[in-house]
């Protein structure tokens, strides 16, 4: 990736439904909302290292937490 550029990736929810319908999906990077609710996300990186979280909530509130890792070398 050239410096100061970004490149857009997209990620897709595997969570699947208990007793209780799915009823939001919350992505965020490092903390910040990236993505609105849907089990699908693209989003543009530029920095260097990038927490992604996706939080599952479903009918009866109960939530389910995913995080995982995105490097990327300018």
């Amino acid at each position: 990736l050239p410096v100061n550029g970004s490149v857009s990736m997209t990620f897709t929810s595997t969570s699947t439904q208990g007793s209780a319908a799915i009823t939001t999906y919350a992505w965020a990077s490092n903390g910040s909302p990236i993505c609105s609710n849907s089990s699908t996300c693209t989003a543009p990186f530029g920095t260097p290292s990038n927490t992604i979280t996706l939080i599952v909530t479903d009918s009866n509130s109960n939530t389910s937490t995913a995080t995982g890792q995105v490097n990327i070398t300018h």
